[in-house]
């Protein structure tokens, strides 16, 4: 079944103008209504909720993590990867629970 609400129009508000923001976008830009530039789609993600802004996060990170491929890793990090694997920290490391411990130590 369809979204409904994907096809509905949306809930515009007045600007100072009294104009609603479509007109204002027909009216002031070359682009048609349904092109949202960068900038544009960056401030109406600034205007959701933390939760739902953390939301589209998880979202936007799983879906690079699912075509790692994709995402580019620049020399640097792979110098420094190279570099480690080739000089190993000396003795088997710390455990987990004893790290997360000497953080939670650490805080005021």
């Amino acid at each position: 079944m369809w979204n409904e609400s994907f096809f509905s129009a949306p809930q515009l508000k007045r600007d100072s103008l009294g104009l609603h923001r479509a007109q204002v976008a027909k009216r002031w830009s070359p682009l048609p209504d349904w092109v949202m530039t960068p900038k544009g789609l960056r401030d109406e993600i600034l205007q959701l909720p933390a939760s739902e802004r953390l939301k589209l996060l998880e979202e936007i990170w799983d879906s690079l993590a699912a075509t790692p491929e994709d995402v580019p890793v620049p020399d640097w990090h792979k110098a420094e990867l190279d570099r480690r694997l080739d000089n190993p920290a000396p003795g088997p490391g710390e455990k987990w629970d004893d790290v997360r411990a000497k953080l939670r130590d650490k805080k005021p």
